[in-house]
């Protein structure tokens, strides 16, 4: 994951809007936000988690800003708005969550928020909402699980906490999916008088017995293909989600796609409409000319005249 930029709207002490753009330079790829105490960094770190798990940590939950909160009047509405800019797996994506707040007889409450949004960038350069709630979560958790966000988003006063944690190993082995193969490892490394292969090797004698050793050679040489093919399964697995991912994606543009074929063939409908009537008016045309000039005072005669 690649952070490209985040932009909020009069989220805690970020009144207006405010946008950061982060490094993406590959050599100098920090960047660094310096401030005083309450200055607001613990509130970047926070909106992260609020833009994608919907989430703070905050001792209030109300997240409007104070100064903009003050100066609402009756029946006015203002918005709070967390936008995230990122590139995960070659696809950039666009994160953002909102919530909208009202000044009425009771003072200034916040309305329900609202969920998560997300949309992507195609190949061809076009950006493309996520439409399912479903797949919305789908994707947050495939960029970043939430059970593995304090890891990667965590207050500065929290940082000593954090290395004190027993699943950090086993929930980063999980996001990269090593766990089937640390698990495989752990199995063949055990020692001899624990695992089953250490049992069987350490009950073997095969010293001068040809046939034994071939058995023994064979016995290795297809440990260490299972090895090969264990760590085979989960990059597959990994490809798998990938294009799992790439599916859901794929059924929203199939989804948008019948909508506007279905449109199309209303607009071809309407056109072929428009052609008949103009035919029609063509051949009408046509015969009152033909008939003024075959027989004009006829013609004239048979006409009704509406009086002024």
């Amino acid at each position: 994951m690649l952070l490209r930029s985040l932009y909020l709207k009069n989220f805690r002490q970020y009144a207006g809007e405010q946008k950061i753009a982060f490094s993406c330079n590959s050599q100098c790829n920090v960047t660094v936000i310096i401030g005083a105490n309450t200055s607001g960094k613990t509130t970047l770190v926070q909106a992260f988690n609020w833009a994608l798990y919907g989430i703070v940590n905050f001792p209030t939950k109300e997240l409007l800003n104070l100064d903009i909160a003050r100066k609402m009047h009756s029946d006015k509405k203002e918005t709070v708005e967390v936008e995230i800019c990122l590139k995960h797996d070659s696809t950039e994506y666009i994160i953002s969550r909102s919530q909208d707040y009202v000044c009425d007889n009771r003072g200034v409450r916040g309305l329900p928020p609202g969920p998560a949004k997300v949309s992507y960038k195609r190949e061809d350069g076009q950006v493309e909402p996520v439409r399912s709630g479903v797949a919305v979560n789908a994707t947050i958790s495939k960029i970043l699980p939430q059970e593995l966000s304090n890891y990667f988003f965590f207050d500065g006063e929290r940082i000593g906490n954090i290395s004190n944690k027993q699943d950090v190993s086993e929930s980063v082995k999980g996001l990269l999916g090593l766990s089937v193969l640390d698990n495989a490892m752990k199995h063949l490394n055990q020692s001899p008088t624990k695992s089953v292969i250490g049992k069987f090797k350490s009950g073997m004698d095969v010293s001068g017995n040809q046939k034994a050793e071939q058995a023994q050679k064979r016995i290795e040489s297809l440990t260490e293909r299972r090895e090969l093919i264990a760590i085979e399964l989960v990059n597959i697995r990994e490809q798998i989600d990938h294009y799992e991912h790439r599916k859901v994606m794929t059924e929203e543009i199939l989804r948008d796609n019948e909508s506007t074929s279905s449109l199309q063939k209303k607009s071809e409908e309407i056109d072929r409409s428009i052609k008949q009537e103009e035919t029609a008016l063509k051949q009408t045309v046509k015969r009152l000319l033909e008939g003024f000039n075959t027989n004009p005072i006829g013609f004239l005669l048979n006409q009704s005249w509406e009086k002024p």
